[in-house]
C-alpha cells in the first residue's frame, strides 16, 4: 500500500481525504515516481484530445520564443512539456478565481487551396488516419568541394600518416594544429571544408554499416530460434546489451526477411530500417506485403506506430499503450463527461509532476468542474488551463497576438488537421462541421498569397499598396530607403511571414521535419543576390536548413511533389482467429478520388 516516502501520518490524511479512486490514482502515480534533480516527480498518463494536444504545443513554441526574446540562447532555450503545464495550471487556477470564464474555445481554420500539401493517409476499417500532411517544396542540395580526395593526400603526407582512413587522418592533423602554432603544421583554414566533408561521408557509411549489421544480427536470431538454444534471448540481450523486447522485434524482422526476399533486398541494402520492419511485422503476410511494402519505405517509424495501433484497433485487439492508458483513467477516476463528443483514439501523453503539482491538478479538476456544472477529467481541466494560458501569453509568433486554436483544411482532398507535439492530429469532419457553426474565422490562404503577391509588384513599380497613415508612411519610407542603401529588398513584414508560415502548415519546407518550434521564413533566391518578396521565393524552414542554406555550399532546388498516397485496409470484424488485414492498392490521390474514398 505505501509506496513513495510519505509518512505515516500524511498517508493518513490522504486516505481520509479521498475516495477509492482518488487513492488509486495517488498509488499508481507513486508507484511510478522517482527522484530527478533532487526533488520527486510522479508519472501519469493523459488522454489529451486533439486540441489538448496543439494548444500544448503552441503554448511550448510561444514560452520558448519568449525565452529567445529575453536573452537565452537558442540552443538551451527549449521549455519543456511539464514547465509548460506548470505554468498553465498556476495561471489557470488565479484566473479562474478572479472570475474568468471557463469552457470556451475559439477556433481559426485556414483554407488552403488544393494540391497544396503531400499526404500519406488511409481507411484502417471504419476509422481514417492521417499519417502525413506536409508541404516540402524543396531539397538541400549540397555540393562537395572537388578537392576532397587532394586535400586528404596532403594531410596524409604531411604528417606522415600510413592509413588511408580519414578519422586516421583528421586525428593526427588536428593532434599536431592544437600542438603547434604554425598552421602548415596542422590544417589550413582551406582544407577545413573538404576534410569535414570525408569525415561526414564516412559517418554516412558507419549508419549504413550499421544497419547491415542489425540485418545480420536479426538473421542469426532466426537461426537460433529454429536451434530452440535454452534461454538463447537472454543470452543475446546480455551480448548485445539491448532488451528482450529488442531481441524479439529483431526476431520478428528476421522471420520477415526470410519470408519476403524483397524485405530481404532492402533492409541488407540499407533502404529499409529494421525499426521499421519490427513496427508492422505482425501484420505483414502473404496478402498484404505488396500493399504494406510501399508504405514501409513512404512512412516513417512515427507514422507507422499510428498505423500499428489503428491496425489493432480494427482487428479488436487494442495495442498495450491504450490498454495501459484505460487503467490509468480508471485509476485516476477520469470518466466521460455526459454529452461530451467521442473522439478518435490517441496515444496517451506522459507527464512527470511533483507531488504538489499533481495536488493543483486535482484542485483545477474540483474548480473546472464547479464552474461547468458537471464532473471533469484531468485531461479536460489541464486543456481548460491550456487554454486560458494561451489566451493570457497570446499566440506563437508570427501569428496574431490573439490565440486560436488553427485547424487547417485542404479543399482538394477534404481532410483537415491540427499541429501537436510529434505531428499532426486529424480533425474529422463532423467534427470541423460543428467548428464552422461556431464564431470561427477562415483564412483563405490563396486570397492573402494573392494580395502578398500584388504588394510585391507594388513595391517593384514605387506604388504604395494601399493607404497609409502619416507615421506608417513614414516607417515605409524609412524601411525602403535602407533597403535600397543596402540594395536588396526590405525584410518580409509580419504579414506577409504569417501567411507563409500557415501555407506551409508550419512546418519546414525542406525536410518536413516535426520539431517546428523554430521554422524561419527564408529567401530561396537571397536579398543579397536580389531576391525579393514574392511568395514564391520565400520558405518555411527549420533552424538546421536554414543554417545550412546560408552557408556557402547548400541551396534550396525546387522538387517535384509527390502525389497523395491514400490506402484502404479492410479488417474481418468476425473471423474465428486473429484477424488480418486486406491492403488495397494504394492509389494516387486526386480530389475526385479522395472524394470517393471518404465516403
Amino acid at each position: 500500500m505505501i509506496v513513495s516516502p510519505l509518512v505515516l501520518r500524511e498517508w493518513v490524511k490522504e486516505i481520509r481525504a479521498r475516495d477509492m479512486k482518488g487513492l488509486k490514482s495517488l498509488v499508481s502515480r507513486a508507484r511510478s515516481s522517482r527522484v530527478v534533480n533532487g526533488e520527486r516527480v510522479e508519472r501519469a498518463s493523459v488522454e489529451l484530445s486533439g486540441e489538448g494536444r496543439a494548444m500544448l504545443f503552441d503554448a511550448q513554441a510561444r514560452l520558448s520564443r519568449m525565452r529567445v526574446e529575453d536573452g537565452h540562447p537558442e540552443p538551451a532555450c527549449t521549455v519543456g512539456r511539464e514547465d509548460v503545464i506548470g505554468k498553465a495550471i498556476d495561471h489557470a487556477l488565479r484566473a479562474l478565481k478572479e472570475g474568468s470564464l471557463a469552457g470556451e474555445r475559439r477556433y481559426r481554420i485556414v483554407e488552403h487551396p488544393p494540391g497544396a500539401f503531400e499526404f500519406v493517409g488511409g481507411h484502417v476499417g471504419k476509422e481514417f488516419v492521417l499519417l502525413r500532411a506536409e508541404r516540402a517544396r524543396f531539397r538541400l542540395k549540397i555540393a562537395p568541394p572537388e578537392n576532397v580526395e587532394d586535400v586528404l593526400a596532403r594531410l596524409k603526407e604531411r604528417h606522415g600518416v600510413e592509413s588511408d582512413d580519414p578519422l586516421a587522418i583528421a586525428e593526427k592533423a588536428l593532434e599536431g594544429f592544437s600542438s603547434t602554432k604554425n598552421l602548415s603544421d596542422g590544417v589550413l583554414e582551406s582544407e577545413k571544408r573538404p576534410l569535414a566533408n570525408a569525415l561526414v561521408e564516412e559517418v554516412r557509411r558507419f549508419v549504413r554499416t550499421e544497419k547491415e549489421v542489425w540485418y545480420r544480427v536479426a538473421r542469426t536470431l532466426v537461426l537460433l530460434e529454429e536451434l530452440r538454444v535454452p534461454d538463447w534471448r537472454s543470452w543475446v540481450a546480455s551480448e548485445i546489451d539491448r532488451s528482450l523486447s529488442v531481441v524479439s522485434e529483431l526476431l520478428s524482422c528476421g522471420l520477415a526477411a526470410r519470408k519476403f526476399p524483397a524485405i530481404a533486398d532492402a533492409l541488407e541494402s540499407g533502404r529499409l530500417t529494421w525499426t521499421k520492419v519490427r513496427t508492422l511485422a505482425a501484420h505483414i503476410d502473404e496478402k498484404n506485403i505488396e500493399k504494406l511494402g510501399p508504405l514501409l519505405a513512404a512512412c516513417t517509424s512515427r507514422e507507422l506506430e499510428t498505423l500499428r495501433s489503428a491496425l489493432a484497433r480494427s482487428e479488436g485487439s487494442r495495442p498495450e499503450g491504450d490498454r495501459r492508458c484505460s487503467r490509468d483513467r480508471k485509476d485516476a477516476g477520469i470518466s466521460p463527461a455526459a454529452g461530451v463528443r467521442k473522439r478518435p483514439i490517441l496515444p496517451p501523453l506522459e507527464f512527470e509532476l511533483s507531488p504538489g503539482r499533481w495536488r493543483q491538478v486535482e484542485e483545477l479538476v474540483r474548480v473546472v468542474g464547479k464552474r461547468l456544472g458537471r464532473g471533469i477529467g484531468t485531461a479536460e481541466a489541464i486543456e481548460e488551463a491550456l487554454w486560458l494560458f494561451l489566451v493570457a501569453i497570446g499566440a506563437p509568433a508570427p501569428l496574431w497576438k490573439s490565440y486560436r486554436i488553427v485547424i487547417h483544411h485542404d479543399r482538394g482532398t477534404g481532410f483537415s488537421w491540427m499541429v501537436g507535439p510529434g505531428g499532426i492530429v486529424a480533425v474529422p469532419g463532423d467534427e470541423l462541421s460543428r467548428i464552422r457553426g461556431l464564431d470561427t474565422e477562415v483564412y483563405d490562404i490563396e486570397k492573402e498569397i494573392e494580395a502578398a503577391e500584388k504588394d510585391e509588384k507594388n513595391r517593384l513599380a514605387g506604388v504604395p499598396s494601399k493607404m497609409l497613415s502619416r507615421e506608417d508612411a513614414l516607417q515605409e519610407e524609412i524601411r525602403r530607403a535602407l533597403a535600397a542603401m543596402a540594395e536588396r529588398a526590405p525584410k518580409a513584414d509580419d504579414p506577409l511571414r504569417r501567411a507563409i508560415y500557415l501555407r506551409d502548415g508550419g512546418r519546414c519546407s525542406v525536410c518536413g521535419c516535426h520539431a517546428a518550434l523554430y521554422v524561419q521564413v527564408h529567401h530561396v533566391d537571397p536579398r543579397a543576390e536580389g531576391g525579393g518578396n514574392d511568395p514564391a521565393n520565400l520558405a518555411l524552414v527549420c533552424t538546421r536548413c536554414h543554417s545550412l542554406a546560408h552557408s556557402n555550399y547548400a541551396r534550396l532546388v525546387p522538387r517535384e511533389p509527390h502525389p497523395p498516397l491514400i490506402f484502404r485496409i479492410e479488417v474481418s470484424e468476425k473471423s474465428p482467429g486473429p484477424a488480418k488485414p486486406q491492403v488495397r492498392s494504394p492509389i494516387p490521390a486526386t480530389p475526385l478520388v479522395a472524394e470517393l474514398a471518404l465516403r
